[in-house]
């Protein structure tokens, strides 16, 4: 009767094992890598992302390129920026900051969800190339414009300079014709 007990205690252990226990163990085995690839998704990414608590404005993730890029200014994303993200009828979701260091970045942003409150995940590009370039282009044209107006002065006070003494020229020559 023991040795049939244990069999039994034994059988019903193993096929508890394999339904419940194992699958379980899998399962918990997959989340965890999930969790793992996303962090390394996140720290990866060509992007600064972080996320923002809507409660009080605190980073509650951020990756290397955030913390590098805002340091500090993250504190300028402030609690009423946030709730402006969340505003039902008008969601401010996209905006354009600059850090203390000079750095241009595009701000996309999208309220959800992360360990049970309210958040807002903020991914910033670097625009500072393009602001740059911006910068340069506006430069080029008003060097162009400047150029352009130097070439107009120039033909019309050329054009003056040549029609008056052409003028008596002509005149000088009507009389000669004449006489």
């Amino acid at each position: 009767f023991c040795l049939f007990s244990l069999t039994l205690i034994w059988l019903v252990m193993r096929r508890v094992d394999q339904r419940f226990i194992i699958p379980s163990i899998h399962r918990i085995q997959a989340l965890i890598e999930s969790e793992a690839f996303g962090r390394d998704v996140i720290q990866t990414a060509p992007v600064a992302l972080c996320v923002l608590r809507r409660t009080d404005g605190q980073v509650v993730l951020e990756n290397t390129l955030a913390q590098h890029w805002l340091g500090h200014s993250s504190a300028q994303l402030g609690a009423g920026w946030i709730n402006g993200a969340f505003d039902p009828t008008t969601p401010r979701l996209t905006d354009y900051f600059e850090t203390a260091d000079g750095r241009h970045l595009y701000l996309s942003c999208a309220p959800t969800r992360y360990k049970g409150e309210d958040v807002l995940l903020c991914a910033f590009s670097d625009i500072s190339a393009r602001k740059q370039i911006e910068v340069t282009l506006e430069r080029a044209r008003q060097l162009a414009d400047r150029a352009n107006e130097a070439k107009t002065l120039f033909l019309a006070t050329m054009s003056h300079e040549i029609r008056t003494p052409l003028y008596g020229v002509l005149g000088t020559l009507e009389l000669l014709a004449r006489t």
